[in-house]
């Protein structure tokens, strides 16, 4: 009952103290165990644990052994170096001596390094600063109390909700004693054994925000290189289970506010190996309790786990298709040859993430995926098949007829969105064309091309006509000279003729301009010159490329004397060549 009630009074010893998230050995771990992690730049933690050591058998030296406390604070200066400090204050002791007081005080420096979200690596090494107020040091007698070093070396694994962290390292004695061969007491030796070999094993799982049970298996090989009596004066060696072995189950509980809470038991499986006396077990098992608190905000805000979704966006016979895919607020295009996609960043929610894939001329398609912790780095795989959008259409229909209103048998072709080709019957052409804008380019035997712009509407129909003009028609020019012998124009109009070569930009034009015979031949024909020379200058003001047009001044023979006759012969005609 007294055992039973000694160990509530140091639980609760316990919950009223300072608290810390530093393992008993001052760094970020576990209990015994320290982990490769630090707590992140410019961060620290604070704390205590308690340890009652306990031992099985109702001796009276066997009771309640000891009493120890483990203060401890550690700062992370960034995210790979961490400094640490953790004393050792014994309460109590049941023997025939009593050592209360303030023992070792570890300080500590861990080096860490993340290599991935897997896998870090640590080094962590320690000094025990020699504060221990024990026998020896006290009753003098030679004994030179220098401390321990320590050293280890430190991977974890981590596998989401589930961590796995191991130390081993090797700790080396300072400490030294008289040699005893001597009076002079200043004439010391080490300590014997003075070197350890410290191990461990941690594993822990993340059940939820709150709790985390874990397990930790940790021990001490202690190096000896002699034989120790045995009773019987025989000597035998130290065995490989004689060495302290502690497993640790226990839970930590965690706060929001970053508090942490420690709840352990340890059950020592070193050999109970009675003839070798010097060597039994000091203790059979202990308690571990303690206090963490490490604040939260210097932890920096929490990522959610991003995933990757990748795949295939094609048609329907399996062709690769330019495509947008849409997903979480995130954007990717495909790969246009192959329709291969990578959508990377989406965050793991418990809901399914809708992605959709759209691509120009095809029906958008939507889907639903599960993202886990997995697809960090193996992507889900999402692929779409998508269907063509039935295609918007439209019509064109007119007339194809010449200057002189007959009718003319030609073909039509569209080029836009879709080409397509109309044949036109009885000079009448009807083509069914997909939305969008088109040209029309109407070609006919023995006539100029004929081109248009026409613009299809979803269900609409537009209407154009085609006027066709002949190769080699002529067009008669209707000019008002100012003299029967003077090539200054008094009124023309050459509206209508300027639309029909604007309207046939393959067509070229020669201008003739007839003057008759009566009078001089040289004059009249310098005279029929300059006047086709006036038409051509009247049709380049009219923004008629120059290059397009030719002059041709001619004589002609009199027709007759009067005025209607002397008209026939001056004259001004455009013929349409090619």
């Amino acid at each position: 009952m007294k055992r039973i009630f000694a160990m509530f009074a140091v639980l609760a010893l316990m919950a009223g103290m300072a608290m810390a998230q530093p393992s008993i050995y001052g760094s970020n771990g576990l209990l015994r165990i320290v982990a490769p992690n630090n707590n992140g730049p410019m961060s620290f933690g604070i704390g205590v644990h308690g340890v009652i050591f306990m031992k099985d058998s109702t001796a009276t030296s066997a009771k309640v052994n000891q009493y120890l406390i483990f203060p401890a604070v550690n700062f992370s200066i960034n995210d790979m170096f961490e400094l640490s400090a953790a004393p050792v204050y014994q309460m109590q002791k049941v023997d025939t001596t009593n050592n209360n007081g303030l023992l070792d005080t570890r300080v500590g420096l861990k080096f860490s390094y993340k290599a991935s979200d897997m896998f870090g690596l640590g080094i962590y090494a320690g000094y025990d600063i020699p504060t221990k107020a024990d026998t020896l040091k006290n009753t003098g007698g030679g004994y030179k109390y220098t401390g321990v070093v320590h050293a280890l070396l430190i991977p974890g694994f981590d596998f989401g909700a589930a961590k796995l962290n191991l130390n081993v390292g090797l700790d080396y004695d300072l400490n030294k004693v008289p040699d005893g061969t001597t009076a002079d007491t200043s004439d010391s030796k080490a300590i014997y054994p003075n070197m350890y070999i410290p191990f461990g094993l941690g594993f822990s799982y993340k059940a939820n925000d709150m709790f985390m049970p874990f397990l930790e298996v940790s021990g001490s090989y202690w190096m000896d290189t002699t034989d120790y009596p045995k009773v019987g004066a025989t000597t035998v060696k130290r065995g490989l289970m004689n060495n302290p072995l502690w497993v640790t189950p226990g839970v930590r509980v965690s706060f929001p506010f970053g508090m942490h809470i420690d709840a352990a038991f340890d059950y020592n499986l070193q050999t109970k190996d009675s003839t070798l006396p010097w060597l039994t077990r000091q203790q059979d098992w202990q308690i571990i309790a303690g206090l963490s608190y490490a604040p939260v905000k210097t932890a920096g805000p929490k990522v959610a786990p991003t995933a990757i979704i990748s795949g295939k966006v094609t048609d329907a016979k399996g062709k690769g298709l330019a495509a947008t895919i849409t997903a979480g607020g995130l954007t990717a295009n495909t790969d246009p040859a192959t329709g291969a996609y990578t959508l990377a960043g989406l965050p793991i929610t418990k809901a399914p993430m809708e992605i959709k894939a759209d691509a120009k001329l095809y029906i958008v398609k939507s889907a639903s995926v599960i993202l886990t912790k997995k697809n960090k780095k193996t992507p889900a795989v999402q692929d779409f098949a998508l269907d063509l959008k039935p295609i918007p259409m439209g019509a064109a229909k007119g007339m194809v007829k010449d200057a002189m209103g007959a009718p003319v048998e030609a073909s039509i072709a569209f080029a836009g969105p879709k080409a397509e080709t109309a044949k036109v019957v009885a000079g009448a052409y009807n083509a069914n064309l997909q939305v969008g804008n088109y040209t029309a380019t109407v070609t006919a035997a023995g006539y100029f091309d004929k081109m248009a712009t026409i613009a299809i509407t979803e269900k609409g129909t537009a209407m154009n006509d085609f006027a066709m003009l002949k190769k080699g028609a002529v067009v008669p020019v209707e000019v008002v000279w100012t003299a029967a012998n003077k090539a200054m124009i008094k009124t023309v109009n050459v509206e209508a003729l300027v639309k029909m070569i604007q309207d046939n930009p393959k067509a070229k034009v020669v201008i003739t301009a007839n003057v008759d015979r009566v009078g001089g031949k040289k004059m009249n024909q310098t005279l029929a010159t300059q006047r086709a020379d006036a038409i051509r200058a009247e049709l380049v003001k009219a923004t008629i490329d120059a290059a397009r047009i030719t002059t041709v001044g001619q004589l002609v023979t009199p027709a007759g004397k009067t005025n209607a006759a002397r008209a026939l012969n001056t004259k001004v005609e455009v013929s349409f060549v090619e």
